[in-house]
């Protein structure tokens, strides 16, 4: 039995190592957080967010903001549907 054991462990040890969660989705909002997946959607320009250094532009529309110190918040989901904090 215990051979068996140390196989399942080392199985379920590297399959945590190596599995890494994708971003699926992004979204930002503005001092009020509206919920998960109500934010104001970030898109990637080639659809996946698999790069770290490019291919993910967004604008904030300012004209709903008034004057003052404001946060901008941004989160993302990864393929298991988690959303970040």
């Amino acid at each position: 039995m215990r051979p068996y054991f140390i196989i399942l462990s080392t199985f379920f040890l590297v399959t945590g190592l190596f599995s890494q969660d994708q971003i699926v989705e992004a979204e930002y909002f503005v001092d009020i957080d509206p919920g998960e997946g109500s934010g104001i959607t970030i898109s990637a320009e080639d659809g996946s967010f698999d790069s770290a250094t490019e291919g993910v532009n967004f604008q904030i529309n300012t004209n709903d903001i008034g004057l003052g110190a404001h946060w901008i918040y941004v989160r993302f989901k990864d393929d298991a549907g988690h959303w970040g904090n």
